[in-house]
């Protein structure tokens, strides 16, 4: 007898004003022979790898990847503003993934045992760096040889408020 068939679901939320399809991508990620789960890796996000799975949604909202074999995924989802069907930060597009921490980086889904069914996020507009150095109560924004350094001091949670979360 094989292996039952396993789902991912959650909800997708967005607070912002920019319209357009919202593109959910499901990764399946490598698991070595010691165990070790292969995070995403930012090619990947930016289109190096097709993804397992893509669903199309109209709006911010629930989905469901279903009939998966067991194992470890992650999954993102953007607001496709211009309509080219791909991830673009030149004009930053709302963007987000799952990860049971706010502001947490990119998680892996183990549906090895059982399906995971509240792998909610949120969608968030990148923002770019402001053009002037500025400096907030535990953290500061400083070019060096005109690259931007973000600088935070302090507490896990003070250096978490300095960096926006």
């Amino acid at each position: 007898m094989g292996q039952p068939s396993r789902a991912i679901s959650g909800k997708i939320t967005y607070k912002g004003k920019q319209a357009g399809t919202v593109i959910v991508k499901l990764y399946k990620l490598y698991v070595s022979s010691e165990g070790q789960v292969t995070q995403l890796s930012k090619r990947e996000i930016y289109g190096a790898t097709e993804p397992f799975k893509t669903i199309r949604l109209q709006k911010p909202s629930p989905y469901t990847f279903s009939d998966l074999s067991a194992g470890q995924y992650s999954v993102l989802a953007f607001v496709d503003t211009d309509g080219n069907g791909e991830l673009s930060f030149n004009r930053p597009e709302p963007f987000g993934w799952f990860s049971s921490e706010p502001a947490g980086g990119f998680e892996a889904i183990n549906v090895t045992k059982s399906d995971v069914n509240d792998a909610d996020f949120k969608l968030r507009v990148p923002t770019h760096f402001p053009k002037k150095d500025k400096r907030i109560e535990h953290g500061a924004l400083r070019r060096i040889k005109g690259l931007a350094v973000l600088q935070l001091w302090g507490s896990s949670e003070e250096r978490g408020f300095a960096h926006g979360y």
